[in-house]
């Protein structure tokens, strides 16, 4: 009675997200990305994609997967250091570290997680990847990160937090965004 159900796509790099803005009916925007990565390197590729097959972006759903860490001391902030320290050290993710001048951390964070020393990569991911990859902070900066981050992209996200998140929280972040 509902039709068949539309088909979402993961996609990071630009190849894969113009192919999937030509076949599919929406992006899921992998978690491991910034406002910048967003806006100049994923979006031109959708636009791309789309423009080949004729499509609309009004026809097509793009959702960025944020990573969110509520707190507001560095302990807080220690699972989600430690999340971007794994992505960080997947070929894959590069071109989003190149992207802010990052790019040569991720071929020693890849040595790193060869060699087990998983608590120690966490350490070198310092603030500023921290907060331009993560949002973090109070709730309410959390839901000011991730306004500023889709302003002009999606009216949807979807949160992705490395580890719990209080309920009352999580509430805030929504009203924020609402």
């Amino acid at each position: 009675p509902f039709g068949p159900p539309p088909i979402y796509l993961g996609a990071l790099g630009p190849r894969l997200t113009r192919a999937t803005a030509e076949v599919a009916d929406g992006l899921l925007v992998m978690p491991f990305g910034s406002k910048k990565f967003l806006h100049e390197t994923t979006m031109p590729a959708v636009r791309e994609g789309l423009a080949a097959e004729g499509r609309s972006e009004d026809d097509f759903a793009v959702v960025p997967e944020i990573i969110v860490s509520v707190g507001t001391s560095d302990q807080d902030h220690t699972s989600t250091r430690m999340l971007l320290a794994f992505y960080g050290s997947t070929p894959a993710y590069r071109p989003v570290l190149d992207a802010h001048g990052w790019g040569d951390l991720q071929p020693e964070l890849n040595a790193m997680s060869k060699q087990g020393r998983w608590q120690e990569m966490a350490t070198l991911i310092d603030d500023d990847i921290l907060h331009t990859i993560a949002a973090c902070g109070t709730p309410k900066e959390v839901a000011e990160h991730i306004r500023d981050r889709v302003d002009g992209v999606s009216d949807r996200i979807c949160l992705y937090q490395p580890g719990p998140i209080a309920v009352d929280a999580l509430a805030e972040i929504v009203d924020a965004l609402s």
